[in-house]
């Protein structure tokens, strides 16, 4: 090899690990990412189009007669075989789509709806869902995504923040309203209920699945009571970037649910980071199986009115029937949340594992555990996984789309360098008391590299063609919108978003999610994260799934001791006390004394370890605490030495009366 030939291969060599060592080439596709986008939103902004329905109505206009809406209904739910032979399947092409929503447009107005209205909607992932959406936006009101979840007080709470005066709901969650005498407390506000379903009603032989009254409008006879016209844009002519879209609920785990304010302009920009990644383009079938109330799904959907892509849901999330489904409608890239991809890699085999199309998937909660077998197993080309928040956290939002294992985003030299106004921070703080340090000069202090800190996010003006700023807070609660901004952090006058996230850098600039502030807990004066815990008990090969808490012990009221609630392998299950003393022993080896949870619950599966949108389930644990009196499920007792053995009345009697050994 000459010499100009060898010092050539040196140099790139050269070049390619500084590109590594400081990821240039990832931070340049996060600036050009940003840059396109500014450039979107501007072209947005002069065509005239703040709501995403507008993009909609192009392509619906452009290609009539493809397909858009592919619904996959429940086993046994009564829609008929489709056109491809697949039984409980309903299609829509875009056309069909529109004349849909534009006939729900027209009965809305009809009917004493206005533009600028709060419109309700309590649905689980059908079309019905879709067009509700689209007829709502097409005359400028907004829609609050009801939780069907939720029950009783807290759904009646939630309701109340929209203030709506209308509420269109579908048979199969009716079931909320009957109880606790829901649909009376509405109605005796005069709230209008409107059953908006393409279920025909009643049944044959069958009867109204409530007994209240409310309007009933199937779908079939709408085209008979309402005209399918489209809808002027002077009537939806006051909706700009900053008017609100959406209200979508939070979770309620720390106090009844809020409001996030999804405006337009959130709407729009949240799917641009896919799509400008690489997530969804122009090729792709957009699937859903994740609750469409939740903001994730949500953005799946909104992708596909702006890029003009097919639209693919299911009903409920079925681990079994995923990736069968995913073959019959063809989808190409969905959205999962929390423990999804946890329930497919636990899920057995299938000739379906990879008969599919399936080759790009965004979300949240991908754990570093399952992330190899995931992708090995079911042949899934590109992960997103990103960080962010319901409410939005100012510009504290990440993205991870270069598969390293566990990070949730990276921000290299030069992206900090080119943000250095309006990058995200991870600052000190205290993680038991929730304050943050300040230095002798009251402002707040930077974490160093690989140092867990709360994530922030500055609030910054954004172009007036948008809206004032980054941060829209809660719908109606200026008190809670208010408690998560924190100012004065890095100058006077400087305001910044609480995200109450524990997050951290590695000196190359990738990024990880550590624990939630709330979770990590004080024992024998030491700081534990719930999440280091369970990250190491996963490691042990024993278990499907952990989920890691603090509990209190009436004789140690100075801290709280860990518990863990735990899903053995199947192949362990035979003997789960052999299996539990040997889990103990590999925490006592693995984790500081301190670290080692001190109570276990064993569980039976993973429905009992998640909540209905795929999260760990604490406070609920928490409160059940480790009473053998109180709890059915098996409980054991941490003994030095000796792993986790069966906790007994008479143990439990010793540790709270102080005289078990903590």
């Amino acid at each position: 090899m000459s010499r100009l030939a060898l010092g050539a291969v040196s140099a790139i060599a050269a070049a390619a690990l500084v590109n590594e060592e400081l990821g240039l080439s990832r931070d340049w596709s996060s600036i050009s990412a940003q840059k396109k986008a500014a450039q979107i939103a501007a072209a947005e902004s002069a065509a005239g189009r703040f709501s995403n329905v507008e993009r909609f109505i192009l392509h619906a206009k452009n290609k009539p007669d493809e397909e858009y809406l592919v619904f996959q209904n429940s086993p046994g739910a009564g829609d008929t075989v489709d056109s491809d032979g697949f039984p409980n399947t309903r299609r829509y092409t875009w056309r069909e789509t529109d004349l849909e929503s534009n006939r729900l447009a027209n009965f809305m107005l009809d009917t004493g709806i206005k533009p600028g209205d709060m419109i309700a909607i309590l649905y689980e992932n059908t079309p019905e869902f879709v067009f509700l959406l689209l007829a709502a936006w097409k005359i400028g009101c907004s829609v609050a995504f009801q939780n069907y979840n939720q029950r009783g007080r807290v759904f009646l709470h939630s309701f109340s923040i929209s203030k709506s005066q209308v509420l269109f709901f579908e048979p199969a969650v009716a079931n909320i309203l009957n109880e606790d005498g829901v649909a009376d407390e509405l109605r005796n506000r005069g709230i209008r209920l409107v059953c908006y379903t393409n279920v025909p009603i009643p049944l044959p032989g069958k009867q109204i699945p409530f007994d209240f009254p409310a309007e009933l409008v199937p779908s079939h006879e709408l085209r008979f009571k309402a005209s399918d016209a489209d809808i002027p844009k002077s009537t939806r002519s006051h909706v700009t970037w900053s008017s609100i879209g959406s209200l979508i609920y939070t979770s309620g785990t720390t106090g009844l649910p809020k409001a996030a304010t999804m405006t337009h302009a959130r709407m729009f920009s949240g799917q641009l980071r896919f799509q400008l990644q690489g997530l969804i383009n122009s090729t792709d079938r957009g699937f859903v199986v994740a609750p469409l109330f939740h903001s994730g799904a949500n953005i799946i959907l909104q992708s596909t009115f702006i890029v003009g892509i097919p639209f693919i849901c299911t009903r409920k999330f079925s681990a079994s029937k995923f990736f069968e489904y995913a073959a019959q409608t063809g989808g190409t890239t969905f959205h999962y949340v929390g423990e999804i991809l946890r329930y497919l890699v636990l899920s057995p085999p299938s000739p379906y594992d990879r008969k599919h199309n399936v080759r790009k998937c965004v979300g949240n909660g991908l754990r570093a555990d399952i992330w190899d077998t995931f992708r090995d197993r079911f042949g899934i080309k590109l992960i997103g996984e990103l960080y962010g928040s319901t409410e939005g956290c100012g510009n504290a939002a990440t993205l991870n789309v270069w598969g390293k294992k566990g990070a949730i985003g990276f921000q290299g030299l030069a992206y900090r360098i080119m943000n250095a106004e309006t990058l995200p921070q991870i600052v000190k703080i205290n993680p038991i008391t929730e304050e943050f340090v300040r230095g002798p000069d009251g402002f707040c202090i930077p974490c160093g590299i690989n140092e867990p800190g709360e994530f922030v996010g500055k609030v910054v003006p954004l172009p007036a063609r948008i809206k004032e700023t980054n941060w829209d807070g809660y719908y109606g609660n200026p008190e809670a919108s208010n408690k998560k901004v924190i100012r004065d952090v890095f100058k006077k006058g400087d305001q910044w978003i609480r995200t109450g996230d524990l997050i951290m850098r590695d000196r190359k600039g990738w990024i990880y999610f550590v624990d939630r502030l709330g979770d990590t807990f004080r024992w024998k004066g030491e700081n534990v994260s719930t999440m280091e815990v369970r990250d190491v008990m996963m490691k042990s090969g024993y278990l499907d799934e952990a989920n890691v808490y603090g509990v209190t012990v009436p004789s140690r009221p100075d801290g709280r001791a860990g518990m863990a609630a735990v899903v053995l392998k199947e192949e362990f299950r035979y003997d789960f006390n052999g299996t539990l003393k040997k889990l103990g022993q590999f925490c006592q080896r693995e984790l500081p004394p301190y670290a080692v949870p001190r109570f276990v619950r064993l569980l039976e599966n993973m429905d009992a370890v998640t909540t209905a949108t795929f999260k760990h389930r604490k406070i609920e644990l928490q409160k059940e605490g480790f009473d053998p009196k109180q709890v059915s499920d098996k409980l054991f007792f941490y003994v030095e030495n000796k792993g986790f053995v069966t906790m007994t009345g008479a143990i439990y009697n010793e540790v709270v009366g102080g005289k078990a050994k903590l």
